[in-house]
């Protein structure tokens, strides 16, 4: 029990275990925080960086947290590189507590035995 006392009078282990422990809840409820699937394929959008969130649109009006969606171009096969082609005629809204695919934290299917046949083994008994 020596730890805990030790644990409880150092504040910057005290502040070290609650950020531990945030952590640890929000792996354990990582589907419900994450409102995408990580095994969706996106065979288009797999090498993209970051996309920046904008809160004005180009002609400075203020219409809130929004991306633009962005695709890749064409290789310069000079450089190497990937123009990204940003369509700012298409803003798309973020969102907290969105709906996302269905949430299941403990998927558990148990083995019930079959359905047996009644069967009368003294006539007359049921």
């Amino acid at each position: 029990m020596n730890w805990w006392q030790r644990l409880k009078n150092n504040n910057l282990a005290r502040f070290g275990a609650i950020i531990l422990l945030v952590f640890y809840i929000g792996v354990i409820g990582a589907d419900f925080i994450a409102p995408y699937n990580p095994y969706d394929s996106q065979p288009h959008g797999s090498l993209l960086p970051p996309t920046k969130i904008y809160w004005k649109t180009p002609d400075g009006k203020f219409i809130g947290p929004h991306i633009y969606p962005t695709t890749q171009g064409d290789t310069n096969l000079e450089t190497g590189e990937r123009k990204l082609i940003v369509d700012f005629q298409k803003p798309s809204s973020l969102g907290l507590f969105v709906v996302g695919s269905e949430y299941t934290l403990f998927e558990v299917k148990l083995p019930l035995p079959p359905a047996w046949e009644e069967v009368k083994i003294i006539p007359g008994i049921t």
